[in-house]
């Protein structure tokens, strides 16, 4: 017997879904051109990271991820905009931070893009890129988000890596006061990528350290130079345990 023909508002749905699934993969890849065409400047690198934005808008426009487009659309306009003297570490950042606002506009309702709003238009004015830096790695989008608003009440301009390996690169190459990592990171572990950011002669090093894990956290000093400096539990205290640390960070 055969089976009844797919509905096109099926077929729809479903590359629809793809659409979102397939968004985390899209965002490490734009992280990584945009790191690639940074380190090396050129045409091609330039192109092809471009080209990846206006693709993405397009397929979110087709879904209707109204948010996605807004953001895509903020991110090449700076791309277009900005010229080579004034590609710093600002701009890095900002353009980091439209990539990271991606994962919060793949949600469904009408009110997504009225919920990232405040946080683009800060992107787009080149608000958030104050003294003091902090770095989330991790891939679990509740503890993220509720890490990264805590610390952007505290004046840090925060940014993102979702897994080990690329969350311990920025951690060596680029400034931070402050680097906060799930403990079950992928491809390298919280704990381990603290040690290998210890035993480096990276200029972080010395950076305020917080791994965060599922179990019950164990607040104690450091015993020895490889350890983090605070293992937090990701439960109803996090938030408050996390703003008296970043609090402490000096300007």
């Amino acid at each position: 017997m055969n089976a009844p023909p797919l509905s096109v508002e099926r077929i729809d749905e479903t590359f629809r879904q793809l659409f979102q699934a397939e968004l985390p993969e899209r965002s490490v890849l734009l992280e990584q051109s945009l790191a690639a065409w940074l380190a090396s400047p050129g045409d091609d690198r330039f192109n092809g990271l471009y080209r990846a934005v206006h693709n993405l808008k397009g397929n979110a426009a087709t879904f209707g991820f109204h948010a996605i487009v807004a953001i895509c659309h903020s991110l090449e306009d700076l791309l277009k905009s900005t010229p080579e003297k004034a590609r710093d570490q600002g701009f890095r950042d900002r353009c980091l931070g439209l990539i990271d606002l991606l994962a919060d506009a793949a949600g469904e309702g009408d009110d997504v893009l009225q919920r990232i709003e405040g946080r683009l238009a800060a992107l787009k004015a080149g608000i958030g890129t104050g003294s003091r830096r902090a770095l989330l790695i991790g891939d679990s989008r509740a503890t993220l988000l509720l890490c990264r608003e805590v610390l952007a009440a505290e004046g840090f301009a925060v940014v993102h890596a979702s897994d080990g390996y690329m969350g311990l690169h920025r951690a060596l190459t680029e400034p931070f006061e402050l680097i906060v990592t799930t403990g079950q990171t992928r491809l390298v572990k919280g704990e381990a990528l603290v040690a290998a950011l210890r035993l480096s002669d990276s200029a972080n090093r010395d950076a305020v350290t917080v791994v965060l894990t599922s179990g019950p956290g164990r607040p104690r000093q450091r015993k020895r130079h490889i350890d983090p400096d605070h293992i937090l539990a990701r439960d109803e205290r996090l938030a408050g345990q996390l703003r008296l640390i970043a609090a402490g960070i000096k300007r």
